[in-house]
């Protein structure tokens, strides 16, 4: 369960990082303190 909470997390980064267009890392802090860089493709 834990593994797919963090996985919703990751997709939620990066559906953000889409509506916003800008190229930028998001940190996604889970329960074992893992920071997750989330980098766009660009289309």
């Amino acid at each position: 369960a834990a593994r797919l909470a963090e996985l919703y997390i990751y997709l939620s980064g990066l559906r953000d990082v889409a509506q916003t267009g800008n190229v930028q890392i998001v940190a996604v802090s889970g329960g074992g303190g893992q920071i997750v860089p989330v980098i766009p493709l660009t289309r």
